[in-house]
């Protein structure tokens, strides 16, 4: 195809060079759109071509556009920062280190005529359109994400306590629940029938079970599985050996309901808080209800899965969370409990004027065309800023 082109990248691996060019058009890379050439490096015969060309596609000429000043400026106003404790373990030990960070929640395409958020992936979605290298996504503010939350931490009700699975099977089963005095196997299914959570079926059968020794408390585990009669899935279950306090569930809901209306929402949310406290009383005051659990309840909703977020000093934990998932009748199917033993860094008052042009330091802003296929063929186009998506840290 007929056009301008700029030299990208030249790289050599092995026995071939790389040559790769991209489109521009009215002086504007075109993104998507270019070749790469593959050589053989010793005597630069031809090996292949591909890349890819939007045909008859039309550009918004640039003149009108914003300029990269007033670009910056239009993120500044569409972008917020959300602050975050991000948990590392540089040195291989048990304690992690949880270190603050500003994920920015914009990491979109701004249009380079209006300065608002670009519309290319709405449009795209509302045409049937495609794009096999879908660029701009938009993150909303953590309202509407339901990350992170207001509302107060759980409060626990029962004694007891569940820690991280980290385990070690043990061999020797008879003579570590003797010396240890375990419960032993026999009464693990009468457990899990009495739990007012789990209930399982009595006429269930064990499918398996295993006793593991978790390294971090020193606390022995039993890793059971039930098959019901009449169900194709195994219900999987921890439960601590001492003192018969289930740790993990996941199972699969197979009941048939003759439930009408939407999906109990509210109703099951204080379900799954409930639940939440009765399995990890001595952990759940640290966490709070997503907002997103309140999402309305969607067309032909069955399940839902509730989450609980880990925060420390008014800040949310990455990847510490608390999942309640629950059927429509209120079965609960999955529990389980993610808390990392950690030392988090004292917070201190975020500026947001200094996280804001920390980020501008750190980052460019692009300005290329971008673009769908429309279900007829053609390329609708958008001119459009860009500008890289990373976290700082709060030093």
């Amino acid at each position: 195809a007929k056009g301008v082109y700029t030299l990208t990248k030249t790289e050599l691996y092995g026995a071939y060079a790389f040559v790769s060019f991209q489109r521009k058009e009215n002086g504007i890379i075109v993104d998507g759109n270019g070749f790469t050439i593959t050589l053989d490096k010793d005597t630069g015969e031809l090996c292949s071509l591909s890349g890819c060309w939007w045909d008859n596609a039309v550009f918004d000429p640039p003149e009108n556009r914003l300029d990269t000043e007033e670009a910056w400026q239009a993120f500044e106003r569409l972008c917020s920062f959300k602050t975050v404790y991000s948990l590392s373990n540089y040195d291989g030990g048990e304690l992690y280190s949880g270190t603050i960070l500003h994920h920015p929640q914009f990491c979109g395409s701004i249009d380079a005529f209006t300065g608002k958020a670009s519309s290319m992936q709405a449009e795209m979605s509302a045409d049937g359109g495609s794009d096999t290298d879908p660029h701009g996504y938009i993150y909303a503010s953590e309202v509407a994400l339901g990350i992170g939350s207001e509302t107060p931490p759980l409060e626990p009700d029962v004694a007891g306590s569940i820690n991280d699975i980290d385990l070690q099977i043990v061999n020797s089963e008879a003579e570590t629940i003797a010396s240890e005095k375990l419960i032993s196997k026999d009464r693990l299914k009468a457990i899990l029938c009495s739990e007012p959570y789990i209930k399982l079926d009595p006429k269930a059968e064990l499918e398996n079970c295993e006793l593991y020794f978790n390294i971090h408390n020193n606390r022995y585990y039993y890793a059971v599985s039930f098959l019901t009669p009449d169900s194709l899935w195994d219900s999987h279950f921890y439960i601590d050996a001492s003192t018969g306090s289930v740790s993990f569930i996941n199972r699969t809901s197979e009941e048939i309901t003759d439930e009408s209306g939407p999906y109990p929402v509210e109703k099951n949310l204080k379900l799954a808080k409930s639940a939440a406290v009765h399995f990890y009383p001595e952990k759940c005051g640290e966490y709070r209800s997503a907002l997103k659990n309140r999402r309305p309840a969607e067309e032909n909703e069955k399940v839902r899965e509730y989450e609980f977020i880990r925060y420390k000093n008014g800040i949310p934990v990455e990847c510490d969370s608390i999942l309640i998932r629950i059927s429509e009748s209120g079965y609960i199917t999955l529990a389980d409990c993610s808390y990392t033993n950690a030392e988090f860094d004292e917070p201190a008052k975020a500026d947001k004027r200094k996280v804001y042009d920390a980020f501008r330091r750190n980052s460019d802003m692009e300005l290329f065309y971008d673009g769908y296929y429309k279900p007829d063929g053609t390329v609708k186009t958008y001119l459009v800023y860009r500008t890289e998506s990373f976290t700082l840290n709060a030093d």
